[in-house]
């Protein structure tokens, strides 16, 4: 048994969270963050 914190799950977070857009129908936009836990958050 090991005390490395990577061996251990840790709950999803945001590192950086997405933030508010205005953008007009139809423009594309790209929304941004960053997530951690483990296992690793998929984010889509």
């Amino acid at each position: 048994s090991s005390n490395n914190e990577d061996d251990e799950g840790r709950a999803p977070r945001f590192l950086m969270r997405l933030r508010d857009r205005r953008v007009q129908t139809t423009y594309p936009v790209r929304l941004t963050c960053q997530v951690d836990g483990n296992p690793e958050p998929q984010v889509t």
